[in-house]
């Protein structure tokens, strides 16, 4: 039964926290798997032998957010911050955000946060979880002094495209990466 269809009574209490500890990442990491590589067949960065999904950005200066029941993660978000070994200007468009805002490449480089790796389990979609992550990260990212947030999103994912869009994020070009032929649509968000 999904989270829609159940009476407020049968609801689960759900909560929000930032992933500070080894065993909280590895459980988002397996949520990941779940939806990145059993559910949508990405391999790319998958570790099948033990069920995680964790690319070279989930390093310690990573914030992740995560939701939970009381027994398990069914959502999470991660937000990058370029100054700690962060994105690449190919795929998110860096040079173009800072023609467009006006502003020097250095700039945004400092200022700037990527929100990547989101991800609902099956069973909590629909349910505004999304959107409680993606506030909690805006929140951490004011905390820490940022002044943009950047997301890309694949093309053909027209409902998060138009989620973002209604949130106040403004398309502003098309990502690529080079080395994996990926495309994406670039969207930034003024804090």
């Amino acid at each position: 039964m999904t989270l829609n269809a159940m009476t407020q009574s049968q609801k689960p209490t759900i909560s929000y926290h930032v992933a500070n500890t080894e065993s909280d990442r590895i459980v988002v990491y397996q949520l990941r798997y779940k939806v990145f590589t059993e559910e949508f067949n990405d391999h790319r960065y998958a570790l099948p032998k033990i069920k995680e999904y964790k690319d070279k950005f989930d390093h310690e200066n990573a914030l992740i957010i995560y939701a939970k029941t009381r027994t398990n993660v069914i959502g999470t978000l991660r937000g990058i911050f370029r100054h700690n070994g962060g994105f690449y200007d190919e795929e998110h468009g860096l040079l173009e955000l800072a023609n467009l805002l006006q502003q020097p490449l250095e700039w945004i480089i400092e200022n700037t946060i990527f929100f990547t790796r989101g991800a609902i389990h099956p069973e909590y979609r629909g349910a505004n979880i999304f959107h409680h992550l993606n506030r909690k990260l805006e929140n951490h990212a004011i905390e820490k002094n940022m002044k943009v947030i950047i997301v890309t999103v694949a093309p053909n994912n027209t409902k998060l495209i138009n989620w973002y869009k209604h949130h106040d994020y403004i398309q502003y070009g098309f990502g690529h990466n080079s080395k994996n032929g990926w495309n994406g649509v670039n969207l930034y968000k003024l804090l």
